[in-house]
Formats: structure tokens, C-alpha cells, sequence
């Protein structure tokens, strides 16, 4: 892909289901701390519309209040 030609994702919606027994099993010792408190009672769905996409090296618009770091 060009830096000039537009990034079109096929789809509307990406995700992924954090489900395996293994990744809770990892992650049990934070699941019980704030905010989460408690192990999840359905399945977890990380979703990343097609919307938040952006080609590698292209320029991300940052408004002026945010402090530079």
C-alpha cells in the first residue's frame, strides 16, 4: 500500500473473544481487583470498529488540549 492510498478495512467490525481457559487462568490474579472485582459470568468481547484503523505511519490527530508528554 501507497502512504496516498486510503486504508479500507474489510468489514464492519473486528474483535476478538477472550474465552480460552488458559488467558483466564493467567489473568486471574487481576480479574479480582478493581474495577473488575470479580471473574467475568459471560464470555469477554474486545471490539475494535472499523473506524479506529489507521495504516501504519499515518498521522493521528491529537487535540490541543491534551498536554504533550
Amino acid at each position: 500500500m501507497s502512504p496516498s492510498s486510503p486504508f479500507l478495512p474489510a468489514g464492519t467490525v473486528y474483535g476478538t473473544l477472550l474465552n480460552f481457559r488458559a488467558e483466564m487462568q493467567a489473568l486471574a490474579p487481576q480479574i479480582t481487583e478493581p474495577p473488575y472485582k470479580a471473574p467475568p459470568k459471560a464470555p469477554v468481547l474486545y471490539v475494535k470498529t472499523a473506524n479506529t484503523w489507521s495504516p501504519h505511519g499515518s498521522a493521528i490527530a491529537v487535540p490541543a488540549s491534551v498536554p504533550e508528554v
